[in-house]
This record gives C-alpha cells, structure tokens and sequence, in this order.
C-alpha cells in the first residue's frame, strides 16, 4: 500500500523524490529550483527512485534542457525499436528445484568471490560454475531459452 501511495499520490511522489516544498525545492514557471535561502548543508536532500519513476509526476529541474524533447528524444525516437521481451515472464514451476540449488550455491560460494575471500580466484569460480552446474544450470538456462523461443513464436506469429 505505502508503494502504491508513492507512485500514484503526486504529493507524496514528490515528497519522496524532491523533499519538502518551500525547503529543498520550489516550482517556478513549470520548472523545480532551488529556494530562495537555500543551504546546502542544511537543506539537502538526495533520493534516488528511478525504479518508481512516473513521468507524468516529475518535475523539470532549472537545470534541464529546454529542448531536449524536440532534439535528443525526438532524434531517439528515429532510431529506437521497440523491446519485444518486455512482456515476458518466466515459468520457473519445470526448475524450482534446480533454482533453490543454485540459490544454495550462489549464497554460499558467492559474497567470498565477490569480495576477494575465496583464495585462489580461477580456482574459486572453477568450483563455483562447477557447483552451479551440479545445481541444474544447465537445465535452467535451457528452459529459459525454451520458454523465450516459444514467446518469441507467438509474437511473431
């Protein structure tokens, strides 16, 4: 509920995103700025919600291209090509079992890797993939690429 109050609520929207009106932001001529005895030290505020983002709620900051919608977007759009995946969902129900394992592997082997604590680094991700494969990767990656192949043919179809 409170997610949902963030993204559909434009106050609390831009409560989250820009901080307090009159303190960390104000909207002059369409545009967010900076008010009037702003202090840096005592007025900052920094958040950053892009997976949240809602385009019909942002504010344009001082600092914003004038033309950036008739020029770069508009330019982008020229070229751009639609995401043909964005609508797909994996069915993990075939590798639930296989993607536990690999879970089980990756929390174990996985942050000692990543933070340099594994010893011998090529030995270390040798037994990770090796694990990984034992865990049922390949059977995960190959019904992963079933289930885009067939997504992939009813799009198209």
């Amino acid at each position: 509920m409170a997610y949902d109050l963030i993204r559909n609520d434009e106050e609390i929207y831009h409560l989250i995103n820009y901080g307090i009106e009159g303190v960390q932001y104000e909207v002059k001529d369409g545009k967010r700025v900076q008010p009037e005895g702003y202090d840096e030290t005592r007025d900052s505020f920094y958040s950053n919600f892009w997976g949240g983002r809602v385009d019909k709620f942002e504010i344009p900051s001082i600092n914003t291209w004038d033309q950036i919608e008739e020029t770069l977007y508009a330019e982008y759009d020229k070229i751009k090509k639609p995401y043909p995946y964005g609508q797909f969902v994996f069915d993990k129900t075939p590798v639930e079992a296989e993607l536990t394992a690999i879970t089980q592997v990756t929390g174990e082997m996985g942050p000692a890797i990543t933070y340099g604590k594994a010893g011998d680094p090529a030995k270390a991700v040798e037994e990770f993939r090796n694990k990984l494969k034992t865990a049922g990767y390949e059977k995960v990656l190959a019904e992963l690429q079933r289930q885009l192949d067939e997504f992939k043919a009813l799009m198209e179809g």
